[in-house]
């Protein structure tokens, strides 16, 4: 991530609030990641004070089920009017070639 754009700040209080939502210690986290970090680790990263490479960002946002833009920017962008019209015009098709076969 580009150190100069990130927030780490409000990551970590994103990341803080989703945790407590999903009742998990900073320690349960730690532990469910597949590379296991310190409880520590994790209060640094809720705290602002370490940076959170997107990787492992990515694995929190996937154990708390919500999406890593969220962590990110706070919010969750629906996608435009046109990829959800094209998302269905290519199931249709696929749809379409399915039956033909």
């Amino acid at each position: 991530m580009n150190n100069q754009a990130v927030d780490y700040k409000a990551i970590g209080q994103r990341l803080k609030k989703v945790r407590e939502e999903n009742r998990l210690t900073q320690g349960q986290l730690a532990e469910k990641l597949a590379k296991p970090l310190t409880a520590t680790a994790i209060s640094l990263y809720e705290n602002g004070e370490r940076e959170v490479g997107l990787d492992v960002l990515t694995e929190m946002a996937g154990i708390l089920r919500i999406p890593v833009e969220y962590l990110i920017k706070g919010k969750v962008e629906a996608p435009s009017i046109n990829v959800a019209l094209r998302a269905d015009k290519d199931l249709e098709n696929n749809q379409k070639a399915q039956e033909e076969q």
